[in-house]
């Protein structure tokens, strides 16, 4: 039997399916992200090793605002950050390196969150870029990462999804868009 872990961000609404994985491992906005991936370490090194790790969460990109050029001439410019809503910190470009406890732990990281794998134009190569974190992602864990670049439509079922915006399993169905594979030697692969 495979050893499988989920990792669901509780905003992302629903319960995480049962039969998917082992261990569930539920967090917030409460939960330090860098301690959230030490914690999977963890529980990996206990099970030799993960053969997928399942990650259910929102995906996008965080706008912040910097001041430039300062003194009587400074302005204001938005820095766009793709990345994961997983804990407190979320995981952007500028903290991937806290996934690297995983490395040679887990085979590979199928990731359910929306656009995380777009690259819009304009934001190649910069802290936006999709695909580069998808890519920095295998790099630090060493493992093979599932994502898409699309909006991923999932459904809640179950009896009570139909009284609650927070009940109900997750159901993820088939991919919406463009899915790719990401290696941790840097080779992108169109799965879809």
């Amino acid at each position: 039997m495979a050893k499988n872990m989920i990792l669901h961000d509780t905003r992302l609404g629903g319960s995480a399916p049962s039969g998917l994985a082992d261990n569930i491992f539920k967090v917030n906005e409460k939960n330090d992200t860098a301690h959230i991936f030490q914690w999977i370490a963890t529980y990996a090194r206990s099970q030799g090793g993960l053969d997928n790790l399942f990650i259910m969460c929102h995906g996008g990109t965080k706008e912040k605002s910097e001041m430039v050029d300062g003194g009587a001439s400074a302005q204001s410019r938005v820095l766009k950050e793709r990345g994961l809503q997983i804990g407190a910190q979320n995981l952007l470009h500028s903290n991937l390196n806290v996934t690297a406890v995983l490395n040679g732990l887990v085979a590979k990281i199928t990731v359910f969150a929306c656009n995380i794998a777009e690259t819009d134009k304009g934001s190649k190569l910069t802290a936006d870029d999709g695909k580069l974190f998808c890519k920095y992602l295998a790099v630090y864990t060493g493992a093979e990462v599932i994502a898409s670049s699309e909006t991923q439509k999932y459904h809640k079922v179950g009896l009570l999804a139909l009284f609650s915006d927070t009940a109900g399993t997750i159901d993820f169905g088939a991919w919406e868009g463009p899915v790719f594979s990401f290696l941790p030697d840097g080779k992108l692969t169109p799965l879809k």
